[in-house]
């Protein structure tokens, strides 16, 4: 191991030391700055939790109270109502006679008048049932002295409210009874008048009071036992309470609230209780613990994110300070790194422009050492004829400072300190630091990458030439087919009419074997005369001589009169054609002529291809942009998805050699493309194999054909004289 390789390891052991030591000092700091944070949110959160306990623990108290007041007030009104009943003269009267069923009557509308009433009753001294409304069968005689509020009349001579109990009677109610002593004149009692009111009345009264979530109220008797109970249905249950701690509590006369009290029914509760003063009832609030305290416990829980993010908020700062500081040493250092790793050489120069950092890749670019470049100016970087432009380009650069390349397109050079130029490609930065604004200029050797553009730039000449001869050939190839299809056309029409007056008999009689022959002369003279012509029409649209001459039409007499010209061919197929033109597109501005010849390639295409029997619809449709729709729909064999391509290319076919089954040129969907594309529109295909075939155009409706149109379907427009 030599001195180096100790040396090395020793001072990376140190800084490994010093970065460690570093990062504890941080955390150490972070936590000092953060302590108070903490001690303050600890205090304030106890005193917060205490406040609001408070607060949720005297709105349960209000929440009772209010019960209890409202208990009390119905209980009042239900005493009052039975002494103002039980103290009227007549009434008294009647029951010290004994005309028991006389008195009744006198009171027979009090539950009609007060729904809160059920049912009232008069019985005598003796406790037996005199009289009562609504009258319940069975039940008059019976005696009931043993019941509660007999013995609470009878015992203090004053109004009384019973405990609950269970109706002797059907439908067998829990009530609760007011009892009042009718006296007569001496004070003494003659009767007791009673009014019953159902445990469900009480269960309405404690629902309409607001308890909160999961909250309820129910009352208890003076024996603990449940007049109301939200959780049970009315009529169902009577529970003895007597033995919970805050409903004995109650009935004793105390007010008060309990927290964690064990109910038996799983959570822990809340319970507040207050007494229905003058009657020894109770009224009880319970909610599970968890629900009491919910606002409580959100509201901590906000306190102690915000805590949390504070304490967090004092440890960043704190550890982002100390942080800067050492990121600005280590910052320091990995700049140079990163200088020294660059792939392009990278020179940095100060306001004097003078080099005051040079990487390794410049020592290399140049064949500088570094410390000669160091302090020099960046000139010597340039060739002289660049130098005294230098000044002014730096100048303008520093006047609005923003990264950009070097040289506005230029092609620019470096010099290498054994006097050899080379290009270059330099790209400046402006870098902001305390002693003013620096300059980094990166460099690169832009020669590989000049010598591929100028390959590039010789290939591209060579392209260009390569097109504008393929451009002037298929011109000359127009032309050539314009003007041989004229020279054909001329002898063949001469073919044609001499071949029909010789098949016509016109020039005398001819054997019957010759008028066959013939009529294969004629025949396959007037495909040849197609075929001349289609080539001719094609060589005219690439050639851009082809004239177009818009007028107003009816689309569906053009229609009709290309159905009439194929009907020869339909009918021997017996195929059907039927027409179906939209009222939107039944007026149009267009050529007649070039529209019949592209509906009668398109309808000659579907007979060709229909299967005999078969059915095809000329079909009109309006198309957005103020086009139109026209289509040609077969039942034909169809097409396969990879021909479709096929389709609309001059001479191709989708059947092809000495085996097909239908002649053609192949130049008729292709004629029938470049008309469309020249008026503006477009052609296209589909198709389902074994189910047929929809070819179709779209058109404008008013056309306006210029050399524009003509251009901007792929076609150059050719002056006369080419």
């Amino acid at each position: 191991m030599n001195i180096k390789s100790i040396f090395s390891r020793w001072r990376d052991n140190l800084q490994g030391e010093q970065s460690q030591n570093s990062r504890l000092a941080v955390w150490v700091v972070s936590l000092i700055m953060a302590g108070p944070v903490i001690l303050v949110a600890t205090f304030s959160y106890v005193k917060t939790k205490r406040e609001l306990t408070a607060s949720e623990l005297s709105r349960k108290t209000a929440i009772v109270t209010l019960a209890a007041a409202t208990m009390e007030e119905k209980l009042n009104r239900l005493t009052d109502l039975g002494v103002s009943l039980a103290t009227r003269v007549r009434f008294r009267q009647l029951v010290e006679a004994g005309k028991w069923q006389d008195a009744i009557k006198i009171v027979e509308a009090v539950p009609r008048n007060f729904s809160f009433v059920e049912r009232l009753f008069i019985a005598d001294v003796g406790g037996s049932l005199m009289a009562d409304t609504p009258e319940l069968l069975g039940v008059r005689g019976t005696n009931f002295a043993h019941r509660d509020w007999y013995k609470g009349v009878t015992a203090t001579r004053k109004p009384f409210v019973s405990e609950v109990y269970q109706r002797s009677a059907k439908p067998q109610h829990h009530v609760i009874a007011q009892a009042t002593p009718i006296t007569n004149d001496h004070g003494d009692i003659v009767g007791i008048l009673t009014l019953q009111v159902r445990t469900a009345t009480f269960l309405k009264w404690i629902r309409s009071i607001d308890t909160g979530a999961e909250g309820f109220l129910f009352i208890v008797d003076r024996h603990g036992k449940t007049v109301a109970h939200p959780q049970w249905a009315a009529d169902t249950k009577i529970v003895d309470y007597s033995k919970v701690p805050p409903v004995r509590e109650a009935l004793q006369g105390r007010r008060g609230v309990e927290v964690g009290i064990n109910t038996g029914e799983g959570e822990e509760q809340v319970i507040a209780y207050e007494p229905i003063p003058g009657y020894g009832w109770g009224v009880i609030f319970q909610q599970a613990q968890s629900r009491a305290f919910a606002l409580r416990d959100n509201s901590l829980t906000r306190l102690l994110m915000a805590y949390f993010l504070a304490g967090l908020a004092t440890s960043c700062v704190a550890y982002l300070i100390l942080r800067a500081v050492n990121y600005r040493r280590r910052g320091e250092r990995k700049f140079r790194d990163l200088v020294e790793s660059a792939p392009d050489g990278l020179v940095i120069a100060d306001k004097e422009v003078k080099i005051v950092l040079a990487n390794a890749q410049v020592e290399q670019l140049f064949g500088y050492t570094r410390q000669e470049l160091l302090g020099n100016p960046v000139e010597i970087l340039m060739p002289e004829r660049f130098r005294k432009h230098h000044p002014n380009h730096r100048q303008e650069f520093l006047r609005n400072a923003k990264p950009r390349p070097m040289g506005g397109g230029l092609t620019l050079y470096g010099l290498r300190k054994d006097g050899s130029e080379f290009p270059i490609g330099v790209s400046l930065n402006p870098l902001q630091t305390e002693e003013g604004t620096l300059v980094i200029s990166s460099i690169c050797d832009v020669t590989d990458r000049k010598n591929l553009e100028e390959q590039l730039r010789s290939k591209n000449e060579l392209l260009e030439s390569q097109n504008r001869e393929v451009q002037q050939a298929n011109r000359l190839k127009s032309e050539f087919l314009a003007n041989m299809s004229h020279e054909l056309r001329t002898p063949l029409n001469a073919i044609i009419g001499f071949s029909q007056l010789m098949y016509d008999g016109k020039v005398g009689s001819i054997a019957a074997n010759h008028q066959e022959y013939l009529g294969d002369i004629l025949g396959s003279a007037r495909h040849l005369l197609q075929l001349i012509n289609d080539v001719l029409d094609l060589a005219k649209v690439e050639a851009g001589k082809m004239e177009f001459s818009p007028e107003p039409v009816h689309l569906t007499k053009i229609i009709g009169e290309v159905r009439q010209v194929i009907q020869s061919l339909s009918a021997s197929k017996r195929l059907a054609v039927e027409i179906e033109v939209s009222a939107a597109v039944e007026k149009l501005i267009i050529d007649p002529a070039k529209l019949k010849q592209v509906l009668y390639n398109f309808l000659s295409n579907a007979i060709k291809f229909t299967p005999a029997e078969g059915h095809i619809t000329v079909r009109a449709l309006a198309e957005r942009n103020d086009s139109f729709r026209l289509e040609v729909e077969d039942t034909g064999i169809g097409i396969e998805e990879k021909e479709i391509g096929k389709l609309f290319v001059e001479f191709q076919q989708l059947e092809a050699g000495t085996t097909k089954k239908h002649q053609g040129t192949g130049l008729g969907l292709a004629l029938t493309k470049k008309i469309v594309e020249a008026q503006g529109g477009r052609v296209g295909v589909k198709s389902t194999p074994d189910e047929g075939s929809v070819f179709y155009a779209v058109l404008p409706r008013v056309a306006s054909i210029n050399s524009e149109v003509l251009k901007r379907s792929g076609l150059e427009a050719l002056d006369d004289g080419r």
